[in-house]
């Protein structure tokens, strides 16, 4: 029996975000273990939940859609979710079905968080 590897890591960002560091294969053998992972995570009003991507070698149209379960379970429960760290060939898929429209895609964990935590807690105006 073939060995399938998903590794999800779950940690509490700094700025108070959660997130989800997703390595290794997202597939019709992994999803599963993607759905019960993620669906157990403290999503709050006004949370912000990250998957770091940046692990992710392979994801197939059973895993888009766990991506889009990750993004209805967090929208439901109020929060917002970004997905950081895609590979261009996630992106692609993404641009190429439309999920770039629905799903927020940013370069990076950091990028996923209001601009008031990134800066540690206090935002700053010019001028």
């Amino acid at each position: 029996m073939p060995h399938y590897l998903l590794t999800l890591t779950v940690q509490a960002h700094p700025a108070g975000a959660t997130v989800v560091r997703v390595t290794g294969e997202l597939d019709l053998h992994t999803a599963a273990r993607m759905r019960r992972s993620t669906d157990r995570l403290p999503l709050a009003p006004g949370g912000v939940l990250v998957l770091d991507l940046s692990g992710l070698t392979f994801c197939d149209s059973v895993g888009v859609a766990e991506l889009l379960h990750v993004y209805r379970t967090a929208v439901a429960a109020g929060a917002t979710a970004a997905f950081a760290g895609a590979t261009e060939s996630l992106l692609s898929t993404a641009r190429t079905t439309g999920l770039d429209q629905v799903l927020s895609f940013v370069a990076g964990v950091d990028d996923a968080l209001p601009p008031q935590e990134q800066a540690g807690g206090s935002a700053s105006s010019d001028g």
